[in-house]
């Protein structure tokens, strides 16, 4: 429902409070906790292993997400192009002129609209 919380009440008052009571104010107690569970052989291969990764994003940070934005090539463009109808074109131009600045002259481009007489053309074709 819209406007409505999953947890209305939110955090109970005074919770962050009394965990710092527990463990400091650093949370020098946690990571104590961590790095015993992390050396002792005993412990659970996942549990230790869990202790590693939270030691490690707090001591270190955690690792970068990598994402790959290779730049898409004129060809793999111009065949995402002739894939749509001529009403998805005219969505996409009316969309570039509201948000773009250069939208008017890439609209006007010659460029643009032999691709999309051509995209026109296939998509009437199927």
């Amino acid at each position: 429902m819209p406007g409505v919380s999953g947890n209305p009440g939110g955090r109970p008052k005074g919770l962050s409070r009394r965990v710092r009571e527990l463990v400091g104010e650093d949370g020098h107690a946690i990571a104590e906790f961590m790095f015993i569970v992390l050396s002792d052989e005993t412990e659970r291969t996942a549990d230790r292993m869990e202790a590693a990764k939270w030691l490690a994003d707090r001591g270190f940070g955690k690792a970068a997400l990598v994402v790959d934005v290779s730049p898409v090539t004129e060809h793999v463009f111009r065949e995402f192009l002739t894939g749509l109808s001529t009403e998805d074109l005219e969505a996409m131009a009316a969309i570039l002129q509201k948000y773009s600045p250069d939208a008017p002259q890439l609209a006007e481009s010659s460029d643009l609209r032999s691709s999309a007489g051509a995209v026109g053309a296939s998509s009437r074709q199927r």
